[in-house]
């Protein structure tokens, strides 16, 4: 109940929550994504394990004074709400791996599943932390996993200070990776490479394999290297040491979908959906990839289920408002892109497109003037491909090929896609175009 340690209860939960992702008897272990939003519910357990397509729950607490640690943990059979095992711990903060390792181990063995050799040996191999580290380490996962700039800024500030102040646990340099590959889309033009760095770090130290580390990678390599094959070897690794790192089941999903096996992508997005099936990223990425393959219906199911989790979000946002435009429906789609250039205003440019489609070009160069005229610093790459999106559509050839020639240059994370765009298909046939493509 102490608002000041919920980033301890939380970390504490979440790295349980690795530690039973990783055990491969456990048919599922759901997210944390989908998991932390029942914190705090009063939803009855039946109902939490409906929603979630589980069998059993564990619940419990965290007491922490000073640098001892109390938790209490139970395992519930969530059908019928029935207690199968509960147990207390109480250990100083520098053996707090020791204590998620245990209470992972009780578990298994009271839902009977067995353990291989190298799972006893991991559970029972544990390090002391440094508990000043180890903090720092817990607030930067918790303000990263708030999926805001100002989260991803304040993350990033504290997982630096876990790594500074320990420079030897692999664990924190594997989420610093994981936490810059995933801004790497966003308007950070070194996140990247700053992924990679953190990756090299935690391999370097050795020790166990960390999901995290092959997931950033991953992203590096197919985002900013352009390494096809190299970003599929690491996303299957990273779904083979944690199988519930939703993340790395939805990046995969995205490699299949840009190699063109579109049918399998659907799929694993699906599978994504189902490890952490309160992620509404997931619906609206699943819409994405709908609507590009033009089934719009099943488009619109998705997006809907997003914007059912997070009214405001806004890929789910972005991605309703193109299919509305794809229908002819251009009144909804302006109102919901007018939604998404107020909600958030990095996302501003799909209403030019959306005007234009519409007929309206003297009203999309006009709203296209205005957005630039709110925007003194340079534009990015992050902006440069949505502005070429908007020339595209509005028959400026020369600004679209300047912008996305300027992605090239800045290695803009989405110019893979750039052959599957259909704002770019006015484009198509220009030997510019085609000889970017070629390049790509």
């Amino acid at each position: 109940g102490d608002k000041e340690q919920e980033y301890f209860a939380d970390g504490m939960t979440e790295e349980l929550i690795n530690n039973l992702a990783k055990l491969s008897n456990l048919k599922k272990v759901v997210s944390r994504t989908s998991v932390m939003q029942y914190k705090g519910t009063k939803k009855a357990l039946p109902q939490i394990a409906k929603e979630l397509n589980v069998e059993v729950v564990v619940e419990g607490s965290v007491l922490r004074e000073a640098d001892r640690v109390r938790v209490t943990a139970q395992l519930i059979q969530a059908s019928i709400d029935k207690p199968l095992w509960a147990e207390s711990y109480e250990r100083d903060l520098r053996s707090v791996m020791t204590l998620q390792s245990e209470i992972a181990g009780a578990i298994v063995g009271k839902i009977h599943a067995a353990l291989t050799p190298a799972e006893k040996a991991r559970l029972s191999a544990s390090r002391p932390v440094d508990p000043v580290a180890y903090e720092a380490y817990l607030k930067g996962k918790f303000y990263v996993n708030k999926m805001t700039e100002e989260g991803y800024e304040r993350g990033l500030a504290y997982l630096n200070q876990a790594v500074e102040k320990d420079p030897t646990n692999a664990q924190a340099y594997a989420a610093l990776a994981l936490a810059y590959s995933i801004i790497g889309h966003e308007r950070h033009p070194d996140a990247f490479e700053q992924a990679k760095a953190a990756a090299q770090k935690a391999e370097a130290l050795g020790g166990e394999p960390l999901a995290e580390m092959y997931s950033a990678w991953s992203m590096t390599k197919l985002y900013s290297d352009w390494d096809y094959a190299g970003a599929e070897k690491d996303l299957r690794r990273a779904m083979e040491l944690n199988p519930s790192l939703g993340e790395a089941h939805r990046d995969y999903s995205w490699y299949l979908f840009l190699i063109g096996r579109r049918d399998e992508a659907v799929a694993k997005m699906k599978q994504a959906q189902e490890v952490d099936p309160l992620n509404a990223l997931f619906y609206a990425d699943r819409g994405w990839q709908y609507m590009w393959m033009e089934q719009y219906d099943k488009a619109i199911e998705e997006v809907r289920k997003c914007l059912e989790l997070d009214p405001s979000f806004n890929e789910g946002l972005c991605v309703l408002g193109r299919v509305s435009a794809s229908r002819g429906m251009y009144a909804e789609a302006i109102a919901t892109h007018q939604k998404l250039a107020a909600v958030d205003p990095g996302w501003r440019w799909d209403l030019v497109n959306t005007l234009a489609q519409a007929g309206r070009k003297e009203e999309a160069r006009q709203t296209l003037a205005k957005f630039l005229a709110q925007k003194p610093e340079p534009i990015g790459a992050w902006d440069g491909w949505f502005l070429a999106e908007a020339y595209a559509t509005l028959g400026d050839k020369d600004e679209a090929i300047r912008w996305l020639e300027a992605g090239y240059q800045g290695r803009m994370s989405f110019l893979p896609w750039i052959s599957d765009n259909p704002f770019y298909e006015p484009l198509h046939g220009d030997p510019r175009f085609e000889d970017l493509v070629k390049r790509m």
